[in-house]
């Protein structure tokens, strides 16, 4: 802003050298400065159209002119005789749609106001130039001109917001809203006097880059406020071609007062951004299990960024078609994939394998390795966690010809089952560890053992064991009330239908034994007559697939 003052001296001896250099010319006189008042002679630039307001005003800061151009460009003059002394100037160029002024009767108390938009009475951007140049020291003397050329700055800040939401999020639709913006500045010194919500409207970032997005919106400023949920926050929302819809939350404070110390008319910030999109997992069972049913069950995942090679653990709770992970896990952002298989029992896996012990009553279970991304979800019906028996499943029946009447069941233990085992998981399968064991099917309590019902007695309950492995039975039959002189057989081979014990079949064992005619039962107090080898009988082990039992195997009942 330039001010100039001319003495009445000073322009009468400049009209005298115009005299001088123009004789002979009618030219008018310029009117004589009034001796009872000063005048001021306001001229101020505008580069673009856009209305123009100039207030003048007195010590006191009551208002003694407002003179307003409503549109054009260039330069913008005119002039008015006051009374000697000093006097306060703005001068505000606006579009009236976006910055309201207001109370401008008062200089300390006039202020611009941002016009919210909508319903939401969001602050909108400022797409248009806001002028405004004020000063507190013009000083007017009677019979003198004071001059002023002026040309308003534009005080707006434009802020440039860019975004990258990762590969997962190309062609979505991205919205936001960040907090802690003026939305109204006192015209006098541009303090801060009302505060709100910026509306950001996000476009393809013009480099074309995938999943970048960009938001351009000028403001007249921010507002410093105390509390980190008062600053500036940034609140993100994101909507897939497919109509998913995702949010984002970070606190812009820090940096956008960075931006704002530099001085810069743009304030540049760019964002690594992580729309939290969780990962939902569909679950079932192939076939009818010990477990046939997820029922609030607990599963593990594991979790790689390469097939077959799992680098995470995560657990999860499984319901009959879903498994809800715990903590809540999201997809990366950079849109890379996950490979994932869930198994059952939960434990962690160590260096892709998994550890049991087993005691015939463990299902293990196992999934196919699934793969997704933000671009590729996992998908109740294209990726589902399909989970299926690592094990075997063997029930078992005894048939024996030619019983008495008073035959009974005393024991039957099965030989071979693994005493440990641990689960491949790139692999997919299960492998034994440590020595094989035997394991009680049935075992009498006291009650004397299980009474043939036409010579057939059905163990109740099932055992799982490992597949593809060779096992044995040992029976033990009580021909009277003598354990001394029970029938005792060891080691007889298991023959599997098929030959061999398949994963996530079900087989029914049946014992076949074929006694004497008229068995030869010994004295109570004698051993001549103790069972001798097994060739003097007909016994039979043969495995025969069937449907898979459900429920549990039953094992408190035995």
């Amino acid at each position: 802003m330039i001010f100039r003052q001319l003495s009445e001296k000073a322009g009468l001896l400049l009209l005298g050298f115009l005299v001088l250099g123009s004789c002979g010319k009618d030219d008018p006189e310029p009117p004589a400065p009034n001796p009872d008042k000063g005048t001021l002679r306001v001229s101020a630039e505008r580069p673009v159209a856009t209305p123009m307001a100039t207030f003048i005003y007195k010590a006191d800061g009551s208002l003694v002119i407002r003179r307003e151009e409503p549109s054009g460009t260039g330069l913008w003059s005119w002039s008015e005789e006051l009374p000697a002394g000093r006097y306060g100037l703005l001068i505000a160029g606006t579009d009236p749609a976006e910055v309201r002024l207001a109370d401008t009767e008062d200089r300390a108390r006039a202020y611009a106001e941002v016009v919210p938009s909508g319903n939401d009475s969001l602050l909108a951007s400022l797409d248009s130039p806001f002028y405004l140049e004020a000063s507190d020291e013009v000083r007017l003397t009677n019979g003198e001109e004071t001059a002023i050329s002026s040309s308003p700055e534009d005080i707006r800040r434009v802020l440039r917001l860019t975004i990258d939401a990762g590969k997962g999020f190309v062609g979505a639709s991205v919205g936001g809203h960040l907090t802690g913006i003026a939305s109204s500045i006192r015209l006098s010194d541009r303090i801060s006097m009302g505060v709100g919500t910026l509306r950001l409207d996000f476009h393809p970032s013009p480099v074309g880059r995938a999943g970048v997005y960009e938001a351009v919106a000028g403001i007249l400023g921010t507002v410093v406020m105390e509390g980190a949920a008062r600053g500036n926050v940034c609140t993100f929302s994101f909507e897939t071609a497919a109509g998913e819809r995702f949010g984002y939350q970070e606190n812009l404070t820090a940096r956008l007062a960075e931006a704002m110390a530099t001085g810069r008319d743009t304030l540049d910030l760019a964002l690594e951004v992580s729309p939290a999109v969780p990962i939902r997992l569909y679950t079932g069972i192939q076939t009818r299990a010990a477990v046939d049913a997820f029922d609030s069950t607990p599963v593990s995942i594991a979790v790689g960024t390469s097939a077959g090679d799992y680098t995470e653990h995560w657990t999860g709770i499984a319901t009959d078609s879903e498994i809800e992970l715990d903590p809540e896990r999201y997809y990366p952002t950079d849109g890379s994939e996950l490979f994932i298989r869930s198994y059952h029992p939960a434990a962690p896996h160590v260096d892709g394998e998994v550890h049991y012990d087993l005691t015939g009553q463990e299902d293990l279970m196992l999934t196919e390795e699934q793969r997704g991304s933000l671009a590729s979800r996992f998908d109740a019906t294209l990726t589902p966690l399909v989970h299926k028996h690592l094990l075997t499943q063997l029930s078992f029946k005894l048939l024996i010809a030619n019983a008495p009447d008073n035959c009974r069941v005393r024991g039957v233990s099965l030989n071979g089952l693994a005493a440990s085992a641990k689960i491949s998981l790139s692999e997919g399968k299960v492998i034994p560890v440590g020595d094989p064991m035997s394991v009680g099917i049935y075992v009498d309590p006291g009650t004397g053992g299980i009474p043939l019902v036409s010579g057939i007695a059905d163990m109740p309950g099932f055992i799982l064991v490992q597949p593809e492995a060779t096992f044995t039975i040992d029976l033990i039959l009580a021909v009277d009330d003598n354990a001394s002189n029970d029938l005792v057989f060891t080691n007889i081979p298991v023959t599997f239908e098929g030959g061999g014990g398949e994963p996530g079949n079900a087989y029914r064992v049946e014992i076949s034994l074929e006694l004497p005619d008229d068995p030869d039962v010994p004295d109570d107090d004698t051993d001549d007559d103790i069972p001798g080898p097994m060739d003097k009988y007909k016994v039979a082990i043969k495995a025969t697939i069937i449907p898979w039992n459900m429920g549990n195997n039953g094992s408190a009942d035995l």
